[in-house]
């Protein structure tokens, strides 16, 4: 079975979503190492607490996949650049011995050092560039140039690009012949449960509606709006679920209305989103967002709830299912809206599973395998951009 290296954008043991899903899903069809992240940013203070989750709990692995973690100096100048790429190097080619030969794949979820020091130092006979976010949006200069660089030398030793949303495709689009759209999708058949009719009951006649949120709680969302949202309607409780990576989180979770859960099991998600009357993508606008396509949209459409989310670019196909808002007189009129009893009619709910079915992981990655088979064909050794010699990697 061919091996595919795949250098991760998250760590394996972080919230479940596209990275993961993905490799899970290419087990079937490749031995996957996948390489936790190096990231293209210096350390901060802020990381500490979540590298050290991230550590804790036990981690069940699927066949034919293995987690390699490496060491690196967390800074970023040109000397500690220079180390890191060897150590990253020497550390990779001990880890995954297919990556001294030329009969592998490499899936490149970020383009960052460990990216760029495997196109440089080894021959994969294909190389896969899986763009979910505007990476360098999430960072400032002189981060922010270093990734947009990093990025642009991922795009010309690419063979396929995958973006996961419209408005990623349509931008790669500009820099790379061979742009596929493979959109984040959902596990149906996981939030699609039937529900308690005391729940519909509870919902259409408890006076405390529950606004809710669940996923990682980071800069990308608009806490002044949240704030702003729940002091205008203190009879809602507003109920958050996920581990907070923002300082702004801390004054809207002091509000009584408001309740933060950490992160529950992937196998609760289903229940607790059954508690919730609205779904909410309540993110900041901006470049970074403006191209994201949550995955919690899908999973909210799918355990039938209403949904009312930011105006973003990557939503507007879907307009008439997920009520788009921009300010707060906006939001607040979508979510009265969203409240009310006939917001969750069988007919609506029915609609919006249907919406969440067509747009399943499991059609993403019948897309990613059905493009990787059709490139098969024309497939051959594959000639590195960064070195350009016939240097042979070193054991």
């Amino acid at each position: 079975m061919t091996s595919l290296v795949y250098l991760a954008p998250v760590a394996w043991r972080s919230l479940w979503q596209r990275p993961q899903r993905l490799a899970d899903a290419l087990t079937g069809h490749y031995h996957v190492s996948y390489v936790d992240p190096v990231g293209m940013r210096s350390l901060r203070c802020a990381d500490l607490r979540r590298l050290w989750a991230s550590q804790r709990g036990t981690t069940i692995l699927p066949p034919r996949l293995t987690v390699v973690h490496n060491r690196f100096l967390p800074w970023h100048s040109s000397l500690c650049d220079r180390v890191n790429r060897r150590w990253l190097q020497s550390q990779l080619m001990r880890a995954i011995p297919a990556l001294r030969g030329d009969d592998f794949q490499l899936w490149i979820g970020a383009p960052n050092l460990a990216a760029l020091t495997l196109l440089a130092a080894t021959r994969p006979r294909r190389v896969i560039f899986d763009c979910m976010d505007r990476y360098a949006e999430f960072h400032l200069d002189p981060d922010k140039s270093r990734i947009l660089a990093a990025q642009k030398t991922v795009l010309r030793s690419a063979d396929l690009v995958f973006a996961a949303s419209v408005p990623l495709a349509q931008e790669l689009a500009a820099e790379h012949e061979n742009v596929i759209y493979a959109p984040n999708g959902v596990d149906f058949a996981h939030f699609a449960v039937a529900m308690p009719r005391g729940v519909w009951q509870r919902r259409r006649k408890h006076a405390a509606k529950v606004i809710g949120f669940h996923g990682t709680l980071g800069n990308w969302l608009d806490y002044e709006l949240l704030e702003a949202l729940a002091r205008e309607r203190p009879q809602w409780r507003w109920e958050f679920i996920g581990p907070v990576h923002a300082e702004g989180a801390q004054r809207l979770f002091a509000l009584t209305n408001v309740q933060h859960r950490p992160s529950v099991p992937y196998a609760e998600l289903p229940h607790r989103l059954s508690g919730f009357d609205v779904g909410v993508i309540p993110f900041a606008q901006n470049r970074l967002t403006d191209a994201a396509l949550p995955v919690k949209l899908g999973e909210y459409l799918a355990a039938g709830l209403p949904v009312v989310a930011s105006r973003l670019a990557s939503l507007s196909p879907i307009l008439g299912h997920v009520a788009l808002a921009e300010t707060k007189k906006e939001w607040l009129r979508h979510l009265d809206a969203a409240t009310q009893p006939h917001a969750i009619h069988p007919k609506l709910i029915a609609a919006r599973r249907r919406l969440a079915a067509a747009r399943s992981w499991n059609l993403t990655v019948e897309t990613i395998l059905t493009a990787l088979s059709a490139s098969d064909a024309t497939l051959g050794r594959h000639a590195p951009h960064l070195n350009q010699s016939t240097q042979r990697p070193a054991a």
